[in-house]
C-alpha cells in the first residue's frame, strides 16, 4: 500500500498540481494581455500580475519536484563515468541523500522565513487587496511543500539505490503487489 501512495498517489497529485499551475498561468497571462491590449479594465493589473509571477516560480518549483521524481534533475556527476557501475550507483545513492538533507534544510529555513513574517506586519501580496487570499505568507507555503517533497524523492531515490533496487516501479497495484 505504501509503494502504491508513493508510485501512484503521489505522483499523481504532482502531475495535477503542476499541470493546474501551468493552466493558470497561461491563463491569467492571457486574459491579461486580452485586458491590457483591449483596455477592458476588468481587474486590477497588479493584483494580476503578482499571481502570475507567483505562479511561475511554482510552476518552476513543482516542475522540479516532478523532475527529481524522474530522475531528470540536473546533475554534477564527474566521476561516475571512471567508476564501475556498482559503486557508482552507491555513490549516486549517497549524494541522493546529501541532496535530500539539503532539500529538509531549505524546507526548514523556508518556514522560518514564513513564520518571521508572523512577527512582522503582516503585509499583503497585492497592496490594497485585503483577505486571507492576498497575504504573503499564503503564497509562501507551496515552497516548503515543494522542497519537502524533493527531499522525499531523493531520499526514496538514494535508498533504492544504495539497497540495487530499481528506482522506478511503473506497475504498482494499490495491494502493494507488481501487475
Amino acid at each position: 500500500m505504501l509503494k502504491f501512495l508513493y508510485f501512484r498517489v503521489l505522483s499523481t497529485f504532482e502531475t495535477v498540481v503542476l499541470t493546474i499551475l501551468l493552466a493558470v498561468t497561461v491563463g491569467l497571462s492571457f486574459t491579461e494581455i486580452l485586458n491590457r491590449n483591449f483596455a477592458w479594465h476588468l481587474w486590477d493589473a497588479s493584483a494580476v500580475n503578482m499571481a502570475i509571477y507567483s505562479t511561475t516560480f511554482y510552476c518552476g518549483l513543482f516542475g522540479a519536484v516532478v523532475a527529481t521524481r524522474r530522475l531528470r534533475h540536473i546533475r554534477i556527476d564527474a566521476l561516475a563515468p571512471y567508476l564501475p557501475h556498482h559503486i557508482s550507483t552507491k555513490m549516486d545513492g549517497i549524494t541522493s541523500w546529501i541532496a535530500s538533507l539539503a532539500c529538509i534544510w531549505l524546507a526548514i529555513v523556508a518556514v522560518e522565513f514564513i513564520q518571521s513574517g508572523i512577527i512582522a506586519i503582516d503585509d499583503q501580496l497585492v497592496p490594497g487587496k485585503e483577505g486571507w487570499f492576498w497575504q504573503t505568507r499564503l503564497w509562501k507555503w507551496p515552497m516548503v511543500i515543494g522542497f519537502a517533497l524533493m527531499a522525499l524523492h531523493f531520499a526514496v531515490a538514494g535508498t533504492f539505490r544504495i539497497l540495487g533496487k530499481s528506482v522506478h516501479q511503473d506497475e504498482i497495484s494499490p495491494a502493494g503487489g507488481e501487475n
